[in-house]
């Protein structure tokens, strides 16, 4: 499962259920989250958000 915590007013949530990693549901839920990313990451010019599928890669000309 995939289990991942979830930051809320500053504070971290730890969920105890998940997303079998490999189940049909994972890449839709994936796809849901990053595509909000997606139309964020556009506004900003922090580095340039690849997407393939259900994976993302973030490309950036620095550290900061």
């Amino acid at each position: 499962m995939l289990c991942a915590g979830v930051i809320e007013h500053g504070l971290v949530r730890r969920e105890m259920a998940g997303s079998p990693q490999g189940g049909v549901v994972s890449p839709l839920l994936c796809n849901v989250y990053l595509h909000r990313m997606d139309r964020q990451w556009s506004t900003r010019e922090q580095g340039v958000l690849v997407r393939y599928a259900d994976d993302v890669l973030v490309m950036c000309k620095s550290r900061e």
